[in-house]
């Protein structure tokens, strides 16, 4: 894997191929599942932030998804690819939505494919949906 270095920080990504004149960086991988087979690990939440290439983490924790069902937060796009992962993981897709204008928070189921822009998704699956709307409820508590 490349990782391809960019003067702002935040325009550094995960490239397949960076041209000759682009600085980048090799970096060995190993999928989440490949980790936490070998560590013997339970994993009850997953935060990924991997410039671009979040995608390829979830295709690399499958398996620790279906045994762990773990709360995963990651800045993936909310495309028909993730909304498949999901639906086939048993996950639903929400986004943290804020009023600008009372400062409350809640949380937005959003499809697979959908339009919006979000910097972060929670993906939250079977096991944890009611307590997952119970903080939601106590949050509305706390700003009303």
């Amino acid at each position: 894997m490349r990782f391809q270095q960019d003067r702002h920080s935040e325009l550094s990504r995960i490239v397949a191929a960076a041209p000759p004149e682009e600085t980048h960086v090799e970096v060995p991988c190993v999928s989440v599942d490949d980790y936490v087979a070998k560590s013997g690990l339970s994993v009850t939440g997953i935060k990924i932030d991997v410039e671009g290439a979040d995608q390829l983490v979830l295709d690399g924790a499958v398996e620790t998804v279906a045994r762990c069902q773990p709360l995963i937060l990651t800045e993936c796009v909310p495309d028909q690819r993730l909304g498949a992962w999901c639906a086939q993981q048993g996950y639903r897709i929400f986004a943290p939505v804020g009023d600008r204008y009372d400062g409350s928070v809640g949380f937005q189921q959003v499809s697979g494919g959908s339009n919006c822009w979000t910097k972060m998704l929670f993906l939250v699956p079977v096991r944890l949906r009611k307590h997952f709307f119970e903080i939601e409820a106590g949050w509305k508590r706390r700003a009303g």
